[in-house]
């Protein structure tokens, strides 16, 4: 995972040593990247070593990403339905606000 399990408690408002979600929260994070590497057109590592040399444009995870991922997460622990009887209003476009920039565009189109 490019997160830790206690970047995504301190987001999510839990406290370090309630683990009974423990395994959800790396399934919202693992999805959360999936969601990011689609997006961006481009693989994440968490260190520039991790990177394989073949990737070029693979990226190392940055802080605006980052921020991104925490977003996109504590949203999906919070409203774990896509619909409610309240209207909310679309919470993720930060992370894509947050990842625009950094987006390849697709190619071969």
């Amino acid at each position: 995972m490019l997160l830790t399990l206690e970047e995504i408690k301190m987001q999510c408002r839990l406290e370090s040593d309630f683990t009974e979600e423990d395994r959800f929260l790396e399934l919202l994070a693992l999805a959360a990247e999936a969601k990011a590497t689609t997006y961006l057109n481009r693989n994440l590592y968490k260190t520039l070593d991790e990177m394989p040399a073949l990737d070029t444009d693979g990226m190392v995870i940055t802080e605006d990403i980052r921020l991104g991922l925490l977003m996109l997460i504590s949203h999906w622990y919070e409203n774990r339905s896509s619909v409610t009887e309240i209207e909310k209003s679309e919470t993720p476009m930060a992370f894509y606000f947050l990842l625009q920039p950094r987006r390849l565009p697709v190619s071969g189109f």
